[in-house]
């Protein structure tokens, strides 16, 4: 569920970074996702959506061993 609202809040940024983008059309699209992104890190999120490294890098070496 954590990796499914991770996604749902990446996607989100993203809509909002092209809306922002048609207020703001001389700033690049990508410029306003680094920002946007920037803001992210620093928003307080609960302990439960917070992805933990190591299920990651697990999650990632099983997909190598599988190839």
């Amino acid at each position: 569920m954590e990796i499914f609202l991770l996604t749902m809040a990446l996607l989100v940024m993203i809509g909002a970074s092209n809306v922002i983008q048609r207020l703001i059309p001389f700033v690049p699209v990508p410029i306003i996702q680094i920002g946007l992104g920037i803001a992210a890190a620093y928003m307080p999120v609960r302990a439960s959506c917070a992805v933990r490294a190591g299920a990651v890098f697990r999650a990632v070496h099983r997909a190598a061993a599988v190839q």
